[in-house]
């Protein structure tokens, strides 16, 4: 989710169906590009090197486009969903929900975080190929660690259990497939591919849902997993068809095994992302607890009016602060390999001052339109919801 092939030595299963599957769909997205690997796409190659802040202004300005239909159709997918299936389906869809994505956030971080470490390191294009060649096998790995954890995990808190389980696990491979292929664009400095899929994905997982509520008439959460599960397949789809017809006609095929250098890269990928891919589970872990905790103690609609809460402030900072970490984050790494450090601690400095600037009149206006949020959000006023607004606001920033 072309072929995967995993060490012939290891005593690692062979994961044949994903491996051809993975195989072609990162050939496209992690950068094959109209016949030829390359770390970094020729426009990036070729563009000038210009001032820390007009490259910084240029990204951010792209990645903000990219948040902006996903910040949009986040809100209306809140507003929409609470409506359609009601706050105790939707408190249901949040844990498990919730449950997938810590999962596939640790389990691509790794990935993830390495290829924004180190892909500039790996722009020739037979080092690219190893690089593709490493992650792909990694994804395979990571999907298949995944979910045998998360099937046992669910089953063991009694979040998920029996054939339901088959959706989770669909979206926990979507998920990890969407984020690494992103991660690649934002290595490759592609921001306007990363636009395109944002878009695309978003619009999806909002679109998908409801017309499956719709047509099955159903008030089901387990159609909006469904639903969102196929939206973020949907980007990574027509990479699947053009790289299967660019493989037939070229003939290009997928070694037996990693090579030993392809397995050093997948190695060194795993020394340092590893500690990055625990705090991504950690962080992720909380949004669970909460969620799980809450429908404990007080029932899935307690969960599902503050999940509904979260979910609304916390997409708005992801809207307004994000593009800034984004374009930040491949600057530091490119100008840290480059052995330009004092300008990757600089681009470390801009970024947070931005956010700190930005936080301080989006923080108050939150706190003091609490109770209006609230009505939005749910459609009435609850005070227990008002009172959630402030410190979501602050965490959400944090």
């Amino acid at each position: 989710m072309g072929t995967i092939r995993v060490n012939e030595k290891s005593n690692m299963p062979e994961i044949k169906d994903m491996k051809a599957l993975l195989g072609t769909l990162m050939d496209g997205a992690l950068g094959r590009d109209g016949g030829r690997v390359s770390g970094i796409s020729s426009g990036d190659a070729q563009r000038p090197a210009g001032s820390l802040r007009g490259a910084l202004v240029q990204d951010a300005f792209n990645y903000f486009l990219s948040k902006i239909v996903p910040g949009l159709m986040g809100f209306l997918s809140v507003l929409v969903f609470v409506r359609l299936v009601g706050v105790e389906q939707y408190g249901r869809y949040a844990v498990v929900f919730a449950f997938v994505m810590a999962w596939a956030s640790g389990l691509a971080a790794w990935l993830s975080q390495g290829i924004l470490r180190f892909q500039s390191q790996w722009h020739e294009p037979g080092d690219a190929v190893n690089f593709l060649r490493s992650i792909t096998a990694g994804i395979a790995l990571s999907a298949v660690i995944g979910a045998i954890a998360v099937a046992i995990a669910m089953s063991a808190f009694g979040v998920q259990k029996g054939w339901p389980l088959l959706i989770s696990l669909a979206l926990l491979g979507a998920l990890i497939v969407y984020i690494v292929a992103i991660a690649r664009f934002q290595a490759s400095l592609r921001s306007a591919k990363v636009l395109r899929f944002e878009a695309v994905r978003s619009v999806s997982c909002f679109a998908i849902p409801v017309a499956l509520l719709w047509v099955t008439r159903s008030r089901d959460y387990r159609l909006l997993l469904l639903g969102i599960a196929l939206g973020y397949s949907l980007p990574l789809a027509g990479l699947i068809f053009s790289r299967e017809r660019d493989q037939r006609d070229t003939g290009y095929r997928w070694p037996v095994s990693l090579s030993i250098g392809q397995r050093k890269i997948l190695g060194e990928l795993w020394r340092y992302g590893w500690p990055v891919a625990l705090w991504a589970l950690c962080q992720q872990s909380l949004l669970v607890s909460d969620r799980y905790f809450l429908q404990r103690f007080v029932g899935y609609s307690g969960a599902g009016v503050y999940a509904s809460m979260y979910d609304v402030i916390v997409r708005s900072f992801s809207l307004l602060f994000m593009p800034i970490t984004l374009a930040v984050h491949p600057l530091v790494m490119n100008r840290w390999n480059a052995g330009n450090r004092r300008h990757a601690l600089r681009a470390v400095r801009v970024g947070v001052k931005y956010q700190l600037l930005m936080f301080l009149p989006v923080g108050l206006s939150l706190a003091v339109l609490a109770p209006w949020v609230s009505r939005l959000v749910l459609g009435r006023g609850i005070p227990e919801a008002a009172a959630l607004v402030l410190p979501l606001t602050v965490g959400g920033f944090l």
